[in-house]
């Protein structure tokens, strides 16, 4: 019931603030994206360390290369 109360809220919400002042709209979204980027900072602090970084072998979340011996050759 709680997914349901904000997937009303949230149209009648952003439609009452386009309605009002379109400029309040963009600040009340900038504010929401602020406050979910602060939670995930500080929930990031309390996850695993596996869960919160790329697994060992990779760059920045990439998948690891393969080596030239296993990739296909190009003609």
């Amino acid at each position: 019931m709680t997914w349901a109360v904000g997937q009303v809220v949230a149209p009648a919400g952003f439609s009452a603030l386009v309605v009002l002042s379109p400029p309040l709209l963009w600040a009340a979204l900038g504010t929401l994206l602020a406050l979910a980027a602060a939670g995930l900072l500080r929930l990031a602090a309390r996850l695993p360390a596996e869960a919160v970084s790329a697994p060992a072998g990779t760059r920045g979340g990439q998948r690891p290369r393969r080596n030239a011996r296993s990739a296909p050759h190009e003609s």
